[in-house]
């Protein structure tokens, strides 16, 4: 998310623990009634590729909140079922608006419509790179996990704003796909973060037939995907391998964007009003 949009210093960062994040100290239970709301709210999403409906998986994967700022109930959900999610959520309050950050991960572009009159109608979204000097992948998903770890690790990501800012790479993956697809063997998509703040998104892939190759074994490949409209910028032992100019917000809220910002008033519910109030 835009900094400009927010104040202040994050008063909780979830830690992202495979294969989704632990979100409070008090526990799960806690956290079950403290996003309920946030739940139940991306819940009556129509998600949709090639027609069929997909599924929200389970989750948030990754929470933070703000109060300085009244920034509340950040949370990140993923659509989808078997290998890498078509569909990735960024949703938070500022204030008392409710902003949503979609994510295309996708080769064919999905289709979302909410029930507040919005409609995302997304180009591709997924544009693999062969990991040069990546290893042969491990034969178990034990294995496979602590390569992608090591793989995550040679990545740097800056964002500039106001200033050059290397963001902050969340030690698990948020999350893990659930098995694998006719596309991939295994995968995981790990979190950049500016502060508490969700930056850019990594997704690491076992791509069964890589982009550059012929279908002769699973390549590690990797794509970033934004999740802020500022200029970014990933290396990989200090060679650039991926480039995202700063975009408008005028360009963000294009429904066919590969980034999509929209925003709505928050509901009294979600703001935590009384009817008297």
């Amino acid at each position: 998310m835009n900094s400009a949009l927010r104040v202040g210093l994050p008063f909780l960062v979830a830690m992202a623990l495979w294969p989704t994040c632990t979100l409070s100290e008090a526990g799960a239970a806690d956290e079950e009634d403290a996003f309920a709301f946030e739940r139940s709210d991306v819940g009556k999403f129509e998600v949709l590729l090639d027609g069929k409906p997909l599924e929200l998986q389970p989750g948030p994967l990754y929470t933070y909140d703000e109060v300085i700022a009244k920034w509340h109930n950040g949370t990140s959900w993923v659509w989808g079922a078997k290998g890498r999610p078509p569909v990735f959520l960024n949703t938070m309050l500022l204030g008392s608006t409710r902003y949503y950050e979609f994510i295309s991960l996708s080769k064919k572009g999905p289709a979302v419509d909410t029930p507040y009159g919005v409609q995302w109608r997304p180009a591709d979204g997924w544009d693999p790179k062969v990991i040069e000097g990546a290893p042969p992948t491990a034969p178990n998903r034990r294995a496979r996990l602590v390569q992608m770890r090591n793989l995550a690790r040679r990545f740097t990501i800056e964002q500039t704003q106001s200033s050059v800012q290397r963001l902050r790479l969340l030690p698990q993956p948020i999350y893990r796909y659930a098995s694998e697809s006719d596309e991939s063997l295994d995968g995981a998509i790990f979190a950049y973060l500016r502060e508490g703040d969700l930056e850019t998104i990594l997704v690491v892939d076992a791509a069964k037939s890589a982009p550059t190759d012929s279908n002769d074994g699973a390549k590690w490949v990797f794509d970033c995907m934004p999740v802020s409209i500022d200029y970014q910028v990933a290396r990989i032992d200090d060679e650039v391998v991926w480039e995202r100019e700063k975009v408008s917000y005028a360009a963000a809220a294009e429904s066919d964007a590969t980034y999509f910002l929209t925003t709505r008033p928050g509901t009294p519910e979600e703001l935590g009003e009384t009817p008297d109030e």
